[in-house]
């Protein structure tokens, strides 16, 4: 009984340390508390909220910014760090028989809890972000990378250029034509956002009938292999895929709005597993040299995978390729025989929604290569979490990459399900 009562107010402590954390990211100039002064805060509400009243006769709440205590405590380095620690009395039952002192225990939890860097698009959990091919260039204004690995940029010109903020768990100048904008700020990973999806089920009844698309929202034990030249459309909604996942090549359009993969049964994510073109003098290029996949996460907020789009559970490699499919000559500055094209959203690739591959290495292959300003007006990618992360070509998360420009917007709008405020004991 008292470790069930402590397991209940350790989850009351981390939702009051991660109110404090977004209390801060509001801008709130003071939040320490303790006992009824918490009632007023946004801290003291959530432990309240999870069945713990700061009022209440044996029950102490306390507040800390920055904390008292452990490996955050009191170092101007840690200012944003929230403590919260809960104590109950707890009585007892048949222990009473051994006397008045075991009558009741004081059961206590705590946790601690900071606003997490911002908006960040990229989370390279452990492995890192690696860097390959000739000119890698990765653009994703007002949106920060958390690289929980060594991040080292290695020459020839490779760029990270996110104009927001570049966290690393150790960062190296590896090479002397390196640019990095910002300069990354050495520090602790932050940890898997995403670690609650694990929370969510996917489908195991396979497709109903009748279906008007080619796929239909289900699960499918044998994955969903896409070869050809056919045209595929999925239903909104989510799919289980088995061994061997998803698989897609050929030539012809993949569509789909509002969907989810699970991808599970050992099974990964194939799409367009060619390297990218190089459009050596834009006149000799040639358009669909693989499918058009244009494939987006849905917008509802209350579907439980709002703003998902890929949820990797094994460890298998994963490779995603989206120029190949462009059925265009050419995307970004003109050329003296270059095709510029007029309606990217009609014809170029593009995954919106969140790349959740938190066991398994992803690469993402972007548009082609630097010799000829190859670049994509519209995002191919918006947020990608993954144990590892490698990079080729010119990739660009939510924002154009053929100029300086301000972050894409969607419509409707693509939720983030990644939160600010982190939990960190």
């Amino acid at each position: 009984m008292l470790r069930y009562q402590r397991r209940l107010l350790q989850m009351a402590a981390d939702s009051a340390a991660i109110a404090g954390a977004a209390n801060i990211i509001a801008g709130a100039a003071n939040i320490n508390c303790t006992g009824a002064d918490c009632v007023s805060g946004e801290a003291g509400i959530n432990s309240w909220y999870n069945g713990f009243n700061p009022t209440s006769q044996g029950t102490t709440v306390t507040i800390s910014n920055p904390p008292a205590d452990g490996a955050y405590a009191g170092t101007p380095n840690t200012a944003n760090y929230v403590e919260a620690i809960i104590t109950q009395k707890v009585p007892t039952f048949f222990m009473k028989i051994l006397g008045p002192s075991f009558s009741s225990y004081s059961v206590s939890a705590r946790a601690v809890a900071y606003p997490g860097p911002g908006p960040s698009c990229i989370y390279a959990l452990q492995g890192g972000i690696l860097f390959a091919g000739q000119a890698t260039d990765l653009e994703a204004t007002g949106c920060t990378v958390a690289d929980g690995g060594s991040l080292c940029l290695p020459a020839p010109s490779y760029i990270l250029d996110t104009m927001g903020a570049v966290y690393a768990a150790s960062y190296s100048n590896c090479s002397t034509s390196l640019f990095v904008n910002p300069t990354p700020v050495p520090g602790a990973p932050a940890g898997n956002p995403l670690a609650y999806l694990s929370n969510n089920t996917p489908p195991t009844a396979a497709p109903g009938s009748p279906c008007s698309y080619t796929y239909c929202q289900g699960y499918y034990p044998s994955g969903i292999q896409i070869v050809g030249s056919s045209s595929v459309t999925f239903e909104p909604g989510p799919y289980n895929l088995g061994a061997p996942g998803l698989s897609i090549s050929g030539t012809g359009t993949v569509k789909g709005t509002g969907v989810t993969f699970y991808i599970t049964g050992n099974g990964g994510v194939t799409i367009n597993n060619t390297p990218p073109t190089d459009y050596s003098g834009c006149g000799g290029a040639t358009p669909n040299l693989g499918r058009l996949v244009q494939l987006s996460a849905p917008t509802d907020l209350t579907d439980p995978n709002a703003g998902i789009l890929f949820v990797q559970t094994q460890s298998q490699a994963d490779t995603i390729t989206l120029n190949n499919g462009d059925g265009i000559t050419q995307l970004g500055i003109p050329q003296s025989s270059c095709t510029i094209d007029q309606t990217p959203l009609e014809t170029s690739s593009w995954l919106w929604g969140v790349l959740y591959f938190p066991s398994a290495p992803l690469t993402l292959i972007g548009t082609g290569q630097d010799s000829d300003n190859a670049c994509s007006p519209i995002p191919r990618f918006t947020i990608a979490v993954a144990y590892e992360l490698t990079l080729e070509g010119n990739i660009n998360f939510g924002v154009s990459d053929c100029g300086p420009t301000t972050p894409y917007v969607f419509v409707p709008p693509l939720p983030n399900p990644i939160k600010d405020a982190v939990l960190v004991e």
